[in-house]
């Protein structure tokens, strides 16, 4: 291998450090890039933002303008439905109230339009620790807020029976007719067993299990 001189060996450490300097700017340029890059991505998820908040105000708008418009005229008119009793968190409640608040808003779909305002129902109808875990959501104008069935996901994994299978499945097994009628015991029953896949023997096998043993006989 041939021996470098000095004059080769000065000129290769002059390249050597110009390719320094241009891998410097490179990288302090891919930075500004990045930079910019993530500016863009906030500001264009800021839009996407104000752009649906202002699609659902128009939608809410539009409707109203119809009502006033049509002056009651050929419009059905919703039933009186009495709200839910406010959910403070409770497990054992929360299935009932979901199921009220969505009964709710299947029968007053003028009222409840768009999901921001069948979340905002369910905000008004919270107190207690349910209450405290929604605040955040509206202080910080969550997405959640502007989708109902997502936010009902997080609702659910919050407050909801998290091994709901396991729980009906003792109840079943725990359910026994006592001293009341066999009728309020096969109503309960039957109540419960809507919740579970068993096949219809081992349901009626269940039934027997609990039912008086006069009856059963």
């Amino acid at each position: 291998m041939a021996a470098i001189n000095s004059k080769e060996y000065l000129t290769l450490v002059v390249e050597m450090e110009k390719l320094k300097s241009k891998f410097a700017s490179l990288e302090l340029e891919n930075q500004r890039l990045l930079g910019d890059l993530q500016k863009v991505t906030v500001e264009k998820q800021q839009q996407q933002e104000e752009f649906t908040r202002r699609v659902q105000e128009l939608e809410t708008t539009i409707i109203i303008l119809q009502q006033q418009r049509g002056g009651g005229q050929g419009i059905i008119k919703e039933p009186k439905i009495s709200l839910p009793v406010k959910f403070d968190g409770s497990r054992a409640h929360f299935r009932g109230f979901l199921n009220q608040v969505r009964f709710v808003i299947q029968m007053h779909p003028t009222c409840y339009p768009i999901d921001a305002s069948r979340v905002g129902l369910v905000g008004t109808l919270l107190t207690g620790i349910a209450l405290l875990w929604f605040a955040p959501l509206l202080e910080t104008n969550s997405l959640l807020l502007h989708n109902f069935e997502e936010f009902v996901k997080e609702f659910k994994a919050c407050f909801g029976d998290t091994d709901g299978a396991r729980t009906t499945i003792n109840k079943i097994c725990t359910l026994r007719q006592g001293d009341q009628p066999t009728s309020t015991y096969a109503t309960n029953f039957w109540l419960i067993a809507s919740d579970i896949s068993w096949d219809e023997q081992a349901l009626i096998e269940q039934f027997r299990s609990g039912v008086l043993s006069n009856v059963n006989e």
